[in-house]
């Protein structure tokens, strides 16, 4: 039986690639709304819902600064507090650093608004020193 084509004009691979596209271009054609419309370009909405996942990594008093604490935190919320459960009653804070973003000091608590998610540190520098033992540090996603 003959072939239906001669050897020199055999179909090739990119004649059902070609078909392929072409049917693409058909189906975006036919398709309601915006992406048929000409002049409006393609147009992907994604959305995801991630959960809030916040750790204290480390709390260090560095020796030369007995009123200071340098708390390492990952947290990937918006908004978080660092709140300071001294031993011996309420912290009086002075004031506070985050590499996090923006720090609001409240009583015994800092508050950062985070301008990228991950690790921070947050430095904390009290009015005096706790003597009576370690002070406990919480945090709170907003």
């Amino acid at each position: 039986m003959p072939h239906p084509y001669p050897a020199t004009q055999r179909p090739s691979r990119h004649v059902g690639v070609s078909a392929l596209a072409l049917a693409l271009v058909l189906v975006l054609a036919c398709a309601p709304g915006p992406v048929a419309r000409a002049g409006n370009g393609l147009q992907w909405r994604l959305e995801a819902r991630v959960p809030v996942i916040c750790a204290i990594l480390d709390v260090e008093t560095p020796a030369d600064r007995p009123a200071s604490l340098a708390v390492t935190t990952t947290c990937n919320a918006e908004r978080y507090q660092l709140l300071l459960h001294p031993p011996e009653g309420q912290a009086v804070l002075r004031t506070a650093r985050s590499s996090a973003g923006v720090v609001q000091i409240g009583a015994g608590t800092v508050t950062i608004t985070s301008t990228r998610p991950g690790q921070a540190l947050t430095t904390i520098e009290l009015d005096a020193p706790v003597s009576a033992g370690p002070i406990a540090v919480t945090l709170q996603p907003l």
